[in-house]
């Protein structure tokens, strides 16, 4: 295990990181926010526990979560 991660449920996240859940039900962490060059509109990134997938959502959507 590297330094500054836990283990959740045997994987291996940030130890700062705040996990949430979807409308679906999949847990999911924050890990970065980025400016949409096409759209100019925030997006954030969001790494999901059970595929270990990284995906951009609309940053409106998880900003409750972060706070």
């Amino acid at each position: 295990m590297r330094p500054g991660n836990i283990l959740y449920n045997g994987i291996e996240i940030p130890a700062n990181a705040r996990i949430f859940k979807t409308k679906t039900g999949r847990e999911c962490y924050y890990v970065g926010r980025f400016i949409d060059e096409e759209t100019r509109a925030e997006k954030a990134y969001v790494r999901f526990l059970d595929t270990m997938e990284i995906r951009a959502v609309d940053w409106l959507l998880i900003n409750k979560y972060i706070k």
